[in-house]
């Protein structure tokens, strides 16, 4: 189907309400993903930097032990990477994501 032509129905269909709705659902969609983009960068920033100071601060540590403090705090920066491409997402195109959850709350 033509999305363009599912998007003049939509827009057809609904009621101002539910457009009223949709555009409050992406406003929030925005607030919400500069917080988890911003955040996200923050902690990715202070975890590696964390590791780095802590490994080079403390002598006692081993080589393979310091390898494994920068392999997890790697391993950890990826996963909050995976939130902070959420966050991006978010800002990208906050109107889908409310039409989305729009969706998902009528079901």
């Amino acid at each position: 189907m033509d999305a363009e032509r599912i998007i003049t129905q939509l827009h057809e269909i609904a009621s101002p309400a539910v457009q009223e709705v949709i555009a409050l659902g992406a406003q929030k969609n925005i607030t919400e993903g500069w917080i988890v983009a911003v955040f996200g960068s923050m902690l990715v920033a202070l975890t590696i930097y964390g590791a780095i100071a802590l490994s080079k601060k403390n002598s006692d540590f081993s080589d393979s032990d310091k390898n494994t403090l920068i392999a997890c705090a790697f391993i950890v920066s990826i996963c909050l990477g995976v939130v902070v491409i959420h966050g991006v997402l978010l800002l990208a195109n906050p109107e889908y994501y409310a039409i989305r959850e729009l969706l998902r709350s009528v079901n």
